[in-house]
């Protein structure tokens, strides 16, 4: 798992991890760049915008493909994630 807070780039890569990500960290991306694994490969999570009292659930798939990162870039705030664990298919 890599948190990010910009671009995905090693100058903003805040966080790194080979697994679960703790509560409370922050982000504007979040990757999952595992590798495939049966039934541990995706990362369940919940994640509250800046600001907010909501949390969200998410699952990302894992690299490569589509659905392994979250990306609140476009958005004007950044997030904190909590409750992450390893799972099967989302």
């Amino acid at each position: 798992m890599c948190l990010y807070r910009g671009d995905l780039s090693e100058n903003y890569l805040y966080y790194q991890t080979a697994g679960k990500v703790p509560d409370g960290k922050t982000f504007w991306v979040i990757v999952n760049n595992g590798r495939q694994q049966q039934g541990g490969d995706h990362v369940y999570f919940e994640y509250q915008f800046y600001g907010s009292s909501k949390w969200y659930s998410k699952c990302l798939h894992f690299y490569p493909g589509s659905g392994f990162k979250l990306d609140l870039r476009d958005g004007a705030v950044n997030a904190k994630v909590r409750n992450m664990y390893w799972g099967g298919e989302c």
